[in-house]
């Protein structure tokens, strides 16, 4: 999506190094389709960077293909932050005015509470107040967290990652200015009731703000990421390798993700 101040108007598709129909089988992972993903990718960041383009629309990708070419990062959001040379970031997950970040991403489950510390809480928390102010132009947004533990730990009982971590860091965001609310239970938080009160939310790991945002909005909800000097958005599901030549894919997130890049690159934040 180029940028509306320049004089580069309209959408431009990028196809580079495209594989052979015989050298690779639909659906199928493979080393060189992985590689072949990343060197589109690195195309239009390279766009991005060096012709002005304000915006990325990203299709799905295989991180296990992508790993398999030698790709040290958990997925894109990580290796587009890396390129523009951007520290500070975050995954969000956008459906209508349901918006869901994350502290951390793509790792297994048990890993979870080891990589949380209240550093890494309050950066992705700051990102996205910055980018639900700057980008969607939400003057005083108002954020939940939510804990990692069943009821919050129950006072330390059954986890003190609310104590030790999140609450700490709750504590430190609201002395700084930041509107944010929690630890909340995440089993009550993502309601309809609440989806309506609060801006934003802050999910700790992967699934736990990935099923609510996409009950509530499947193949309407776009993945975006914050903390860029451009827009990036992407559809809210994988590769499908299942379906992977049927001709039955649904377009409909992919489209979201066009648009909402649009929109976003036409208010010019």
């Amino acid at each position: 999506v180029p940028d509306p101040k320049s004089d580069k108007t309209g959408i431009i598709f990028i196809e580079k190094n495209i594989p052979k129909p015989n050298s690779f089988s639909p659906g199928k992972i493979s080393q060189e389709t992985g590689k072949n993903s990343v060197e589109n990718l690195y195309k239009a960041l390279s766009l991005a960077k060096k012709e002005g383009f304000a915006g990325i629309v990203t299709a799905p990708v295989s991180k296990e293909a992508m790993w398999l070419s030698g790709i040290p990062f958990p997925g894109q959001t990580e290796l587009i932050s890396d390129y523009f040379g951007e520290k500070y970031f975050a995954m969000m997950l956008i459906s209508g005015n349901f918006r869901v970040a994350f502290v951390t991403t793509h790792h297994p489950l048990k890993k979870i509470p080891g990589l949380l510390s209240q550093a890494l809480v309050e950066e992705k928390c700051l990102v996205l107040q910055r980018e639900l102010i700057n980008r969607f132009q939400i003057r005083n947004p108002v954020i939940a967290i939510a804990a990692l533990n069943p009821h919050s730990g129950e006072n330390g009982k059954l986890g003190d990652e609310e104590i030790k971590i999140l609450t700490p860091a709750v504590k430190n965001l609201q002395v700084s200015g930041l509107d944010i609310r929690g630890p909340f239970p995440s089993d009550t938080l993502f309601t309809p009731q609440k989806i309506t009160r609060f801006d934003a939310f802050v999910a700790l790991y992967h699934d736990q703000g990935m099923i609510p945002i996409k009950m509530h909005g499947f193949g309407k909800a776009v993945n975006m990421t914050a903390g860029l000097p451009v827009v990036r958005t992407s559809p809210d599901h994988g590769t499908a390798f299942d379906i992977a030549g049927k001709g039955i894919a649904n377009e409909s997130s992919m489209v979201e993700a066009i648009k909402l890049a649009i929109a976003l690159v036409r208010q010019g934040c």
